[in-house]
Formats: structure tokens, C-alpha cells, sequence
């Protein structure tokens, strides 16, 4: 009966340390996101850039956030009519990943302030069957672990 009793409470303090680890990395894992519809005016500059930015979408992002995973993706009808070459940005455009097809999710800014604007830039390659202005409704969510 006492190893009985030992293994229980060895049992119940592992699923005790087990339920707050995950509870804690849970509570800290956050995110912010927003959609912004871009729109490519003409074909002579077959181009658009957006800036998703946390206080723009009323997003308070705690000093000291860190980028854990970055997720854009574009929709609407227009969307599905083009070819886009498609880039995200951190905090400006010179850190920046291609995206590949219409939604995309990368880890490359992982361990930067969370709380610096993302910037998402289209180019239309191929204009398919449609005519400008294209309107191109792009979402951004910005994982973060907060200190």
C-alpha cells in the first residue's frame, strides 16, 4: 500500500510540474495580427507595400517580445487571377524573405523585437486575366514570446 501511495503522488506532482510548464509557455506564447487590402494601381508600377505594425491594429506588444514566427497570406478573388512575387519584411525592408505562394509562414525573423512593424510587399508578374487596380487583402500575425 505505501509504494501504492508513493507512485500516486509521484504520478501527481509529474502531471502538477507537466500542466504549469504548459500553462506558463502557453500564457506567454502571444500574438498580433491585421488585414490591410493592398491594391496594385497600374501596370506600369505592378507593385504595393504595407506596413502591419501592432499599435495599428490596437495591439500592446510587452517590452522585451520576441518574434517567434511570422505568418502572412493573401486572399480575394483578384488574388487567385495573378502571379505575385511576394515579400515580408522586419522593422523596414532590407531584412526581408520571399514568401512562397499565397500564404506563407516563416521563422526568419524569429528572436526580433515583436514590437517593430512587419512590411509586406507585392509585385504582380503575371497579370493573368484581370486589369488594374488589383485589390490584394493581405493578413499579417506576428507570434511572440513575451519575457
Amino acid at each position: 500500500m505505501k509504494k501504492r501511495n508513493q507512485y500516486n503522488s509521484c504520478l501527481l506532482m509529474l502531471v502538477q510540474v507537466l500542466t504549469s510548464s504548459f500553462l506558463v509557455s502557453a500564457a506567454q506564447a502571444q500574438s498580433w495580427n491585421g488585414t490591410i487590402t493592398m491594391q496594385v494601381a497600374s501596370k506600369q508600377d505592378p507593385r504595393t507595400l504595407a506596413s502591419f505594425s501592432p499599435s495599428q491594429f490596437g495591439a500592446t506588444v510587452p517590452v522585451g517580445s520576441v518574434i517567434s514566427g511570422v505568418n502572412v497570406s493573401v486572399s480575394g478573388s483578384q488574388a487567385d487571377m495573378v502571379s505575385l512575387r511576394t515579400f515580408v519584411c522586419h522593422n523596414g525592408t532590407t531584412r526581408c524573405v520571399q514568401a512562397l505562394g499565397k500564404s506563407f509562414y516563416t521563422q526568419a525573423f524569429n528572436g526580433l523585437d515583436a514590437s517593430k512593424p512587419i512590411y509586406v510587399s507585392h509585385e504582380i508578374i503575371v497579370w493573368g486575366t484581370t486589369f488594374p487596380p488589383v485589390f490584394l487583402p493581405t493578413a499579417a500575425a506576428v507570434l511572440y514570446v513575451a519575457p
